[in-house]
């Protein structure tokens, strides 16, 4: 499988196929000894760098990163961390920190000073060179240093006897076209190095078991003693770069080749003065010499506890390390079948894997990270190995910067992982999720650029979503766009030229556009550095014979959305038959032809979801009058959201009934139609009443039926945040109809505390008072309105909300008015499921006096429906449920939603001119019978209020009540049902069921709307 490498020792090769942009890469030799000293929990290393200056600029600096000094307090990591609230490594203590600390630093055997550019953070530490180092020269570094991983794992770290070193020697930054990569460690974003050679030299206690980059020359790593049954000879590799004593050899491929090219003899190993004992490690220690050829990185994991296996994928060898218990999720063969398996994929879609060994070894911390030759894995799941592996050819070879540039290793491991998933039997399901997500944030309007510094993200949450999850479907689309075969060999002519060498986009996008034959600068210029939507309406369609047999199709496409992705069209005959065609996308509006052998009757842009668009509404057609092959239609479930999404337009109908006093029984239907749950229709249609018993027959009104609209319309991209709404209902005496407008803004783009200014207008119509109710409207023909506006605050996690309103208004009963309002609520967890809520509502309304009496301002002079109510919404808030609505509704009496006053069992239609009350519910752990989840509660309220028109409180009273319930709903609802049993009620001549017992059985019917 694997061909032979030619190793390029510090003077740098222009690749085969043709020079990239910088056709050079400066030239590395890491010579370094290292003791681990378990006791200090500490390692000694000392290095000797040579370097080759192979670029056409004269270099006076030099630098190092300290990557371990990220994790302690006071890093650029740490402190970044503090603005989003997390205190891992800042809180550290000094016996738990992280840290990499020069101890000598020499240039061809001078001192130099240390520069620390960054500080406090000390990820960067560089140097003025004694003399210039002019392109061609090179010079010598000798440096010495101590390091210690940290006590809280993020990618290195230590527990007991296991060391994770994925970080722990000063590492040279890279230098390319745009100069010195000097680049601190933060959370977002990864590594960037210069590819070279290592000869590693590690001593540690004898026991230890050692997983690392590169091939054990000499020494014992502990695989033999620590093997399971059954293993066989080790396979160490270790004349895979070459023999170390003798005549020169070499093997690959199980061939062992002498005396000839490409034989050769490794050098003999160099002393540091680290190491004493003349090559011979102390009494209870051992030493391990390791090579490594074209990485740009050495790590290594120790642990006495190690348990190894062993396998191979055609000539590279698995070795595998795990923990004691680990021998059912990653013993018996699992994790190296896992990793053969991630090899064998990934070689058909890149190439040969070039390095002789791949070690998968389980790390002290979740997750997974990658290195050349090795992955440190938390688990050994196949996807998380297909990832990690996948970044040795994604990084490890193809050598981008990952904390400028990640998408091109995070997003194509991430890619290549969903591939893989989808060829093993997942189907587009693989990728459904990332791309949903990238929708969706792009109608949110939080994307941010996938080409960005990791640390410009204004979130780590941002970053992964950019970098990630858009990063992969941006390779998914590019896949769809150029076909399989012809992306597989994009992939495979990327590897190829490409290999062991820095890449970024450009190169990316060049061999892309190479092998496609056209010009991709739209999609990657588009793609990469901006954000926005992708919208394409398919429009004025027309069918016509065509002369000499079948038929051509004439239609337009319109760019809507920000973003271009070339949409393709599917047209469909009545007998079955499809054809398509896929159009540039880059006019506003392009007129296109296809001619079939079919008449097509309807017709689907974008039939495979696969350009991102988000609006399935305006890309359907039909030569159906009404019909749209894109609109579902069926029974609703009508508490639970209209599954609604990007390839389908549902719409849902649902029977009705309910009924009132004055009118009888009536029978409905509610539709709802939905456009990804942005814009939003319910319609509720009343048939006329019939009366029924006792239903209707307080009144001789004829109802001709009722109709009831809900519209709403979320703004998307740029204009996320807004929202208007619109209520119309006309019917049962009286039309009402509200408008509103609001925009929400929040601190974070991933949530945050919430701030929402609302705006705009009640208009009320009454023209039958039989169907409204005394004491809750005042009962009299007029119409009106009110203009109101107001706030809403909202803490991240939706546990504390605070509302105000206010509102003026008039109408043609010559009542003028003013109306303030603060609702406020705050839910604190207790544990165990169990929490308690706190509800807070203060209201007053002032008015004139109508008729010039001597009640002067006061909110007894508002019409009663614009008053407070004890424990619920007012009159027009509630005019869109039909079973609380009208006098002798079900819940007429019983029934309330929240808006209102939060004393439960007071009537929940008394109005008062102010109001003040706190209730207080705690809720029970939920529990789920047949499928309804049921949470008990206990409530009391407390509260005063001005004197009520019907005489029954008076000025200023002491109300309260207290009780027990339980709320219902059904999974994934927005809604829920809440029934109270307030037992006990303060003035109970104003309960619910008056009486003069405050003790009584008595019930209320909630209906909420969860946010």
């Amino acid at each position: 499988m694997t061909g032979m490498m030619v190793m390029a020792m510090l003077a740098v090769q222009t690749p085969a196929g043709g020079a990239a942009p910088q056709d050079w890469q400066q030239g590395l030799e890491y010579r370094i000894e290292a003791r681990l000293d378990e006791d200090a929990q500490q390692l000694e290393g000392r290095a000797r760098l040579y370097y080759r200056n192979n670029s056409p600029d004269t270099l006076d600096h030099f630098w190092f990163h300290l990557y371990l000094n990220a994790f302690r307090p006071n890093s650029l990591w740490a402190t970044t961390d503090l603005e989003a609230g997390i205190t891992t490594f800042q809180d550290l203590g000094p016996d738990e920190h992280g840290f990499e600390r020069i101890t000598s630093m020499e240039v061809d055997g001078q001192v130099v000073n240390l520069i620390y550019p960054f500080a406090p953070d000390s990820t960067i530490v560089g140097f003025a060179l004694p003399a210039p180092l002019a392109p061609g020269q090179s010079l010598q570094i000798d440096y010495g240093w101590l390091a210690r991983p940290s006590s809280v794992p993020r990618r290195q770290g230590r527990a007991g006897r296991q060391f994770d070193f994925a970080q722990w020697y000063p590492r040279v930054v890279v230098y390319d076209d745009e100069g010195w990569r000097r680049h601190p460690l933060y959370r977002a974003g990864e590594f960037y190095g210069e590819f070279a050679r290592y000869d590693v030299t590690t001593e540690v206690r004898d026991d230890q078991v050692i997983g690392a980059t590169g091939v054990a020359v000499s020494g014992d790593p502990g695989w033999a003693d620590a093997a399971v049954a059954g293993t066989g000879p080790v396979a160490y590799d270790r004349e895979w770069y070459g023999s170390l004593s003798g005549p020169p050899c070499i093997e690959r491929s199980g061939e062992r080749v002498c005396n000839e090219f490409p034989a050769v003899n490794l050098p003999a190993e160099e002393s540091l003065g680290l190491l004493e004992g003349n090559g011979t490690a102390p009494d209870g220690w051992k030493r391990v010499r390791w090579m490594a050829e074209d990485v740009h990185h050495f790590a290594w994991s120790a642990s006495p506890d190690y348990i190894y296996e062993q396998g191979a994928w055609e000539d590279v060898t698995i070795h595998v390390l795990y923990r004691p218990g680990d021998e059912e999720s990653w013993g018996s063969g699992v994790a190296v079948r896992r990793t053969a398996t991630a090899l064998q994929w990934l070689d058909s879609i890149f190439g040969d894997y070039p390095y002789p060994q791949v070690t998968n070894l389980h790390r002290i911390e979740g997750g997974g990270t990658e290195f050349p030759m090795l992955i440190m894995d938390g688990s050994a799941s196949q996807g998380l190995i297909l990832h990690e592996v996948g970044h040795i050819y994604a990084h490890g070879i193809l050598a981008n910067n990952e904390w400028y540039e990640g998408w091109l290793d995070e997003g194509l491991s991430s890619f290549q992982t969903s591939w893989f998933n989808e060829r093993s039997g997942m189907g587009p399901a693989a990728f459904s999720g990332a791309v949903e997500s990238t929708v969706q944030r792009d109608l949110d309007g939080v994307s941010e650029p996938v080409v960005l510094a990791a640390e410009d993200y204004t979130e780590f949450g941002q970053y992964n979503a950019a970098v990630y999850r858009k990063g992969s479907v941006i390779f998914w689309m590019l896949r769809a766009l150029a076909g399989e075969e012809t992306f597989t060999r994009i992939l495979r002519t990327y590897y190829e030229r490409h290999q062991f060498q820095h890449v970024d986009s450009d190169d990316f996008q060049r061999v892309a556009e190479e092998v496609m034959g056209e010009d991709l600068g739209w999609f990657f210029g588009g793609w990469l550095h901006t954000t926005g939507l992708v919208d394409y309406a398919l429009s004025e369609v027309s069918v016509s014979d065509r002369a000499g047999g079948g038929f051509r199709t004439t239609f337009h496409v319109d760019k809507l959305g920000d973003l271009r992705m070339p949409p393709e069209v599917e047209f469909r005959g009545a007998g079955g038959e499809t054809a398509r065609v896929r159009v540039s996308g880059a006019a506003t509006h392009g007129r296109h032809d296809i001619d079939t052998d079919f008449r097509p009757v309807e017709a689907v842009l974008d039939p495979d979801g696969t350009i991102l668009d988000w609006d399935p509404s305006n890309n359907g057609w039909s030569q159906a009058r009404f019909g749209d092959p894109l609109r579902t239609v069926g029974l609703d479930a009508p508490l639970r959201p209209q599954a609604a999404g990007r390839s389908n337009v549902p719409v849902g109908w649902f029977p009705l009934a309910w009924g009132n006093d004055a009118a009888g029984a009536v029978a409905g239907l509610q539709f709802r139609r939905s456009v990804m749950g942005l814009r939003n229709l319910r319609v509720q249609v009343g048939l006329p009443a019939i009366r029924f018993g006792d239903i209707g027959d307080d009144s001789d009104v004829f109802d001709p039926g009722s109709l009831f609209v809900d519209w709403s319309r979320r703004g998307v991209g740029d204009a996320a945040g807004r929202l208007f709404e619109m209520e119309a209902f006309l019917g049962e005496g009286r039309g009402l109809a509200r408008v509103q407008h609001s925009r929400t803004r929040t601190e974070r783009p991933l949530g945050g505390a919430s701030r929402t200014a609302f705006w705009g207008m009640t208009a009320s119509w009454v023209y039958e008072p039989d169907y409204v109710e005394s004491p809750a409207w005042t009962t009299e023909l007029k119409y009106g309105g009110e203009l109101f506006g107001g706030m809403e605050r909202r803490s991240a996690d939706g546990a504390a909300v605070l509302r105000t309103v206010v509102g003026v208004g008039a109408d043609t009963g010559n009542h003028r008015w003013l109306r303030l309002a603060l609702d406020g609520r705050l839910t604190r967890p207790l544990g165990d499921g169990w929490e308690v809520e706190n509800a807070l509502f203060v209201g007053g309304a002032l008015a004139p006096d109508p008729d010039r009496l001597e009640r002067g301002w006061n909110g007894l002079n508002a019409p009663a429906e614009r008053q407070f109510f004890l424990s619920s919404a007012d009159p027009w808030q509630t005019t869109s449920m039909p079973w609380m609505r009208s006098a002798g509704a079900a819940l007429d009496d019983e029934g309330w939603t929240s808006g209102g006053g939060t004393l439960r069992g007071y009537h929940p239609r008394m109005p008062v001119p102010w109001l003040a009350t706190l209730g207080v519910t705690l809720r029970a752990p939920e529990v789920a019978l047949a499928g309804v989840e049921l949470r008990p509660l206990g409530a009391v309220g407390v509260g005063t209020a001005g004197a009520s028109d019907t005489g029954l409180l008076g000025d200023g009273e002491l109300l309260a009540s207290a009780g027990a319930g339980v709320e219902l709903g059904l999974p994934d609802s927005g809604w829920r049902l809440r029934l109270d049993v307030p037992f006990w009620v303060r003035h109970p001549e104003a309960a619910t069921a008056p009486g003069p017992d405050p003790l009584a059985f008595r019930i209320q019917v909630g209906v909420l709307s969860v946010r």
